[in-house]
């Protein structure tokens, strides 16, 4: 993801005269509730995904709050809908990076307002992950131990655009020998979202063939190139030769423009399944997940994202934008 440009910003003023005609978005299934259809569309995609591979993976991104209404953990019945749908969780800023700050003491509220839903999902057995941003060694550090201690596994990212391997520590935290074919064994993971400072797609699978991370969490595509599957089965191995489990983002809760279903008419006439630009990430779109159209796009055909993640052998999906149903 890049920082906004003129472009972007022209793009944002058309897109917010374009909502002006919309009205109010209610037109979700009248018996769900925005949150309730973000649980559904994440359980279709997870039961999609596992009808074709058995041990797929989902994580959720900051997701821990679809077990809560009113601020307040739901009912029974609900928190086992919603914790069938992940495989695991994922976090950002838990102590560090508050307000899109690197470095920036993330408030205690914060932390103690997610606890319950935190304990319950580790409690079912479920490994939750955390992204740090800081690039300061000092705090990087104290990032790691702490989120170590809350039971996290940690990373933290020197770079919020998640678009390089973070040099501290000079060696990978909690660096693991063991070969990992569950969430649960891993001890530690990179997310590189962004390979733009790659020059190649070789030099960048290299770089990631040599991190020793545990689990790797990275884009499909290199410059809007797909990863093909030789180039997944290099990065499921670590430099020692044991397995390792690489995830692909995939942002189930906005549209982005750069990606290969967007198409050019949009930029001036949105569908009426797209909501609005998300003003903090250039050509990123809220989106009306529950439309059929949309669904479409993310699973259910061999050019659908869903489908091609899973035709590249990747092992699991990282689903971003769980938490848009907040601003809708």
């Amino acid at each position: 993801m890049k920082k906004k440009t003129g472009l972007a910003l022209c793009l944002a003023m058309i897109f917010l005269l374009s909502f002006a005609t919309y009205g109010e978005v209610k037109d979700h299934s009248q018996s769900l509730s925005p949150r309730q259809e973000m649980i559904k569309l994440v359980q279709e995609l997870r039961q999609y995904a596992r009808a074709q591979k058995s041990d797929f993976v989902c994580i959720g991104n900051n997701g821990l709050e679809l077990m809560m209404e009113k601020d307040e953990l739901v009912s029974e019945n609900e928190l086992s809908g919603m914790l069938a749908g992940f495989d695991g969780m994922l976090l950002e800023s838990f102590f560090y990076g508050s307000d899109m700050e690197s470095n920036k003491r993330t408030p205690l509220e914060h932390r103690m307002y997610l606890m319950d839903a935190l304990k319950r999902f580790q409690g079912a057995g479920k490994p939750v992950f955390n992204i740090e941003y800081a690039n300061d060694p000092e705090i990087m550090g104290s990032a790691y131990r702490q989120s170590q201690r809350a039971g996290l596994i940690p990373l933290a990212a020197d770079r919020r655009e998640l678009n390089n391997i973070p040099q501290y520590p000079a060696t990978v935290w909690e660096e693991n020998a063991s070969p990992i074919t569950k969430l649960g064994e891993a001890r530690n993971f990179l997310a590189l979202f962004n390979p733009d400072r790659f020059e190649t797609k070789e030099e960048y699978l290299q770089a990631l063939e040599r991190s020793r991370y545990d689990v790797l969490i990275i884009d499909a595509e290199y410059q809007g190139e797909w990863l093909e599957p030789a180039d997944v089965a290099r990065l499921q191995r670590k430099p020692n030769g044991v397995r390792r489990l690489v995830l692909s983002y995939f942002s189930i809760g906005e549209a982005e423009s750069y990606r290969a279903y967007w198409k050019e008419e949009w930029n001036k006439k949105p569908p009426a399944w797209i909501v609005e630009l998300n003003q903090d990430w250039e050509h990123n779109y809220r989106v009306k997940y529950w439309a059929p159209e949309w669904k479409q796009i993310l699973y259910g055909s061999p050019s659908a994202q869903l489908d091609r993640i899973l035709q590249a052998g990747f092992d699991g999906v990282f689903l971003d934008v769980v938490d848009v149903y907040q601003y809708l």
